[in-house]
């Protein structure tokens, strides 16, 4: 799987690092004592222009509404706070739902309610959706024709066009809560990963006008409340959560995340159980993860090619974990120690000061230092969203950058900010230390708005039969160089390649490729480029099962490409051994770089012979396809699978797309792609 972290070099380190040794005395808990912020939290918001009538602070004659997410990266749930916020602006009471917490008898009670659901890998529900994604189904058929028959609701999608479910989970939901009787006061809004918050924007551009009107219809209020949206300070904002300073400087080690670690009355590491009821949903891998030791780091390209992919191999013993051949391997990575430096010294964070979180539901395991939290938890290197943006200027102590990150953020400064954000790679620890150094965030407010740092996922490139103690991992280091004068690193694949990088924080994740239950089946494997690793895994498997169980192994074909056959073809050694033995029964290279006209796995495919193969592997053996790599070359194999089914089965095009949607539901065609 690939990352879409970014880290930036920190080229003025020194300066701020000598900076802060010179604050270092003037620290008071988190924060250095500065001037007062330019928005004082106690003046309250500032007056907007009024439509109509003007909606008081506090005051709600619209009545509540509920704002669901189902999230698994964070980005519903950022919206959903954004919603939130702009709620009160028109006289509603915005309640954010952890579907996590989904209650349906809840759910048939509320009259207006909003759902931001991101649709997950293919077409699945996020993990804090499950529930909420069953309950809509309705198997059991217990709900009713009118189960929501009082709601009148909204549904924004979250999804990526790159993917052949687009937004499954918005559009059925959307659906699904119209069949049980709900009624849609806007049309459902779908979010594409590139374009997600401009789509988001153009989607709730009307939303509340609309919800008003239905207040109104419902006898909430008499009296249209539509208020422009006046501009209320991120300082103002009322958090769910405070931090409470601990005398201990530091903890005795770091941790794990399963226990609650909190200092004695003498100072030692006191252990209480955390209770899984209060877990934040989307960071549960923060409490759910194991410390693990790196055995292997090498790298499997030739110097020449200039790029980087890693060998990684991880030490399972003694931490209770296993895995079947293939599964995902869950990485946290960490921030580097110059970015969490720096950020520290620009806000003058006392990297040492240990601080417990109090709040309903835990974020991340505390309580813990400050370098562990910017270090383990926030995501520093990411690009910051415009809404994310927006909240710094409150604490900007220079009104020239207040206004400039102000402009970012709107609507008008759109294209500025695809410019000098986007384009040019500026993470959010860069702007808040190099672009706008006059920010001064306390740290709640920096736990509060940053993105929290999620798992980057890996599939498996080893047998759990041949490795049962060790895991491996394929790693293609991230480096983005289109920018001028910028470097950018993936963030997780940078920290897995660093030689420093001796321990890492893991979780396994199950993976849709498994072998046949019949090893005497075909098996037809498809993946370029890194797309390689669970390959790799089930030809070990394949091996295993010929050498050591003495089983019948079916046919083996192994389609892989790469650039140059001397520069970045991946594990050569090991496929020419399988070949040699007899493990893999046929090899086919496309090598994209050495002829004149570029040559890729999917060009293989449909050729004549290769063609007529596959198709008696699939119609007379019951073969079975494994496809690992890229979207792109996903939606190319399969168009090349459809016509190899197409020519060499002699069917119509409908007939042959058919064909093959029958072997996906069969589980005889998987893929796992990512966005390249």
């Amino acid at each position: 799987m690939v990352e879409d972290g970014i880290i930036t070099p920190w080229t003025v380190l020194a300066a701020l690092l000598t900076a802060s040794t010179a604050v270092a005395l003037l620290v008071t808990r988190f924060v250095r004592k500065a001037p007062p912020l330019p928005l004082d939290p106690k003046e309250g918001p500032r007056t907007g222009r009024v439509t109509r009538n003007s909606v008081e602070a506090g005051s709600f004659p619209n009545g509540a509404i509920d704002i669901y997410f189902g999230s698994q990266t964070g980005t519903a749930e950022g919206f959903a706070k954004v919603l939130a916020r702009e709620a009160s602006r028109y006289g509603f009471e915005g309640r954010v739902v952890d579907l996590e917490t989904f209650e349906p008898e809840k759910l048939q009670a509320t009259s207006l309610a909003i759902f931001l659901l991101a649709t997950y890998g293919e077409g699945d529900p996020t993990d804090n959706a499950m529930a909420f994604s069953k309950w809509l189904r309705n198997e059991d058929d217990e709900l009713s024709e009118q189960a929501v028959g009082g709601l009148k609701y909204a549904v924004f999608g979250l999804g990526s066009t790159q993917y052949e479910h687009y937004n499954k989970m918005g559009k059925v939901a959307h659906q699904r809560l119209q069949d049980l009787g709900a009624r849609p006061v806007v049309d459902l809004g779908l979010g594409d990963e590139l374009t997600v918050e401009e789509d988001f924007e153009r989607w709730s551009e009307g939303l509340w006008s609309e919800f008003t009107q239905a207040a109104i219809e419902m006898g909430r209020s008499d009296t249209v409340a539509i208020v422009e949206p006046a501009e209320v300070p991120a300082q103002g904002e009322q958090l769910d959560f405070t931090l409470k300073l601990l005398p201990t400087k530091g903890l005795l080690g770091r941790s794990t995340g399963k226990e609650k670690v909190g200092p004695s009355a003498s100072n030692g590491a006191g252990v209480v159980k955390l209770d899984e009821s209060k877990i934040q949903a989307s960071t549960k891998f923060y409490f759910h993860n194991h410390e693990v030791a790196v055995l292997a780091n090498r790298e499997l390209r030739s110097p020449r090619d200039g790029g980087s992919t890693r060998h990684v191999e991880l030490d399972l013993a003694g931490s209770g974990l296993t895995y079947s051949t293939a599964d995902n391997l869950a990485v946290l990575p960490e921030n580097p120690a110059a970015v969490v430096e720096a950020v520290a010294g620009g806000q003058g964070y006392d990297l040492d000061a240990l601080f417990d979180m109090v709040c309903d539901k835990a974020k991340f395991p505390t309580p813990c230092t400050v370098r562990d939290a910017l270090t383990l938890y926030l995501d520093l290197c990411g690009l910051p969203r415009r809404t994310t943006l927006g909240q710094l200027a409150a604490f900007a102590l220079s009104a020239k950058e207040a206004e400039r990150i102000k402009f970012l953020a709107s609507k008008q400064g759109r294209e500025e900010y695809n410019r000098f954000v986007v384009q040019e790679g500026r993470s959010l620890a860069e702007l808040i230390t190099e672009s706008f150094p006059s920010v001064r965030l306390p740290l709640q407010h920096l736990i509060n708005l940053a993105p929290h740092l999620q798992p980057r996922y890996y599939t498996i490139s080893s047998s759990s039969s041949v490795y049962p103690s060790q895991v491996h991992a394929t790693v293609a280091v991230t480096k983005d160089e289109s920018r001028p004068g910028r470097v950018h690193w993936g963030v997780c694949s940078s920290y897995l390649a660093a030689p420093s990088t001796q321990r890492v924080r893991i979780f396994i994740r199950p993976s849709s490729f498994r072998l046949p239950i019949d090893s005497a089946t075909p098996i037809i494997l498809i993946g370029p480029g890194t797309g390689i690793a669970p390959m790799r895994a089930l030809l070990q498997e394949r091996r295993y099962q010929r050498q050591v169980a003495d089983k019948e192994v079916g046919e083996t074909l192994l389609y892989f490409g790469c650039r140059r056959r001397d520069t970045d073809f991946l594990y050569e050694e090991e496929m020419a051994s399988f070949k040699e033995d007899g493990t893999l029964t046929d090899l086919q290279l496309a090598f994209s770089r050495e002829k004149k006209e570029k040559v890729y796995v999917q060009h293989l495919l449909v050729q004549s012979a290769n063609a007529s193969k596959l198709w008696a592997l699939m119609s007379k053996k019951s073969g079975h396809i494994y496809v690992c790599g890229g979207t792109s070359m996903g939606l190319d194999v399969h168009k090349a699978i459809v016509s190899v089914v197409e020519r060499a089965g002699k069917l119509n095009e409908t007939a042959a797309t058919d064909y093959v949607k029958e072997l996906q539901a069969q589980g005889r065609y998987v893929q796992e792609l990512w966005a390249a």
